[in-house]
């Protein structure tokens, strides 16, 4: 504030700090300053408004700028502490809610962004939530998981799918690849490597473990689909091919 000049006439004293000089009908008096509202000076002319930023309590003294995670409007007695899912915003005059693939715990400057592994589809959350089994964030500050695709898995919530392995398969939001069963062969197609297993036609057989079912060999036959093995002809016959 400013130091007042004494009009003609008014009283010799000064206001002291915390009020303001009232000029009435030649004499002096003085008014206390507004809630909010401040002045270190005798004699002030005006209050000052407590500026953003930080608070004024006491009306003598000068303001005290709101700490990490607090924040206040023009003319407050107090800073306000941010809510969780809020952050400070710029000059800590309010808060600002924190966007999609954030989060914050109450009082805090700045949002986070959710770690790899984990996501957050709405704003203003306080944490972010794990991704679910099968589902993985490769990355951080992501809004949502994506599900594991098919011929791959994701043991690993925070690392990009894995392929599965000669042998193996998996369906679409798998944790781990599954060893091909006995009678089977693994889908091996582009369109879907290794999404799924199939049953081993006729004539054919796999020991599991496999991405493609074997031919029975000479002398050997296998009438049933989805088998292990082939079985040897009864005497008299025979299987000239495979």
């Amino acid at each position: 504030g400013s130091t007042a000049t004494r009009p003609r006439g008014l009283s010799t004293a000064l206001c002291v700090p915390s009020a303001k000089l009232n000029p009435m009908r030649g004499q002096g008096s003085c008014s206390p300053c507004g809630t909010g509202d401040f002045t270190t000076s005798e004699g002030s002319l005006e209050c000052a408004r407590c500026p953003v930023g930080s608070a004024c309590p006491v009306a003598s003294n000068e303001p005290d700028p709101c700490g990490p995670g607090f924040f206040a409007a023009p003319g407050k007695t107090a800073c306000t502490r941010a809510q969780a899912g809020y952050s400070t915003s710029i000059g800590r005059v309010s808060e600002v809610i924190c966007g999609a693939g954030f989060s914050s715990s109450s009082g805090a400057d700045a949002c986070t962004r959710c770690e790899a592994g984990k996501h957050q589809a709405s704003e203003g959350a306080p944490s972010c939530d794990s991704c679910k089994a099968g589902w993985y964030a490769s990355g951080d500050g992501l809004a949502n998981c994506t599900a594991c695709p098919s011929g791959h898995s994701c043991a690993n919530a925070a690392a990009d799918p894995a392929p599965c392995s000669d042998g193996t398969y998996a369906a679409v939001a798998a944790t781990l690849c599954t060893r091909v069963e006995a009678g089977h062969s693994a889908i091996i197609s582009s369109a879907l490597l290794r999404g799924g297993q199939l049953v081993c036609a006729q004539g054919l057989f796999s020991s599991g473990g496999l991405d493609d079912c074997d031919p029975c060999e000479k002398g050997k036959s296998q009438p049933a689909e989805g088998s292990a093995s082939c079985d040897s002809c009864t005497p008299g016959w025979y299987a000239a091919s495979e």
